[in-house]
């Protein structure tokens, strides 16, 4: 009798062991992607004529699911040098975005970034101008957008309108743009 009770002890206690035990890493990671690098390699159009390269790079890190939070590096040279204003912007800033239906493949967001832009313009002879033009400036910007996913949500594509606070003090004004994101 008390062998069978002994053995019938460890069965159940064996069993509950098994039943009830729990892996804490599985419980704390989060099931998304929290980390993305974004590149930006577009044209500007400007009157109907391609007239610069806009080029970007952003490192974000989502600190929930719909809130990312993180750094950006971008600007424009000109595309030919026969350009009407030959220019050269460089931002560097941080940038907010918030995602509406995180879980989804197709999201809508809402992009918020300070920055500070140099703005190197070269002046053409028939102006008055004795020397070339050099901006400093902090501005912000707001993008709305979609943003399209691959399947296993590794990949993502950007599509936006990014406008300026107080764009008169910019080169390029608002612009319609487009970002490749890779997630891990």
């Amino acid at each position: 009798m008390k062998t069978r009770t002994l053995v019938f002890s460890l069965i159940i206690f064996s069993s509950s062991v098994v039943v009830l035990s729990q892996n804490l890493e599985k419980r704390t990671t989060p099931t998304y992607l929290k980390n993305q690098i974004g590149l930006q390699l577009n044209p500007h159009f400007e009157n109907g004529t391609f007239d610069a390269i806009i080029y970007g790079f952003k490192y974000g890190y989502s600190i929930s699911k719909p809130v990312t939070l993180g750094a950006e590096i971008s600007g424009s040279f000109p595309a030919f040098n026969n350009s009407m204003v030959p220019f050269t912007d460089f931002k560097a800033g941080a940038f907010a975005r918030y995602t509406f239906r995180p879980e989804r493949r197709i999201q809508i967001f809402l992009e918020t970034s300070p920055f500070y832009a140099y703005t190197y313009v070269r002046l053409a002879q028939n102006q008055n101008y004795e020397s070339d033009l050099e901006l400093n400036k902090f501005g912000i910007y707001v993008a709305p957008g979609l943003s399209l996913f691959t399947k296993n949500h590794r990949f993502s594509l950007d599509l936006y309108y990014k406008f300026y606070i107080h764009d008169e003090n910019y080169i390029h004004l608002d612009i319609i743009s487009y970002k490749v994101n890779f997630h891990f």
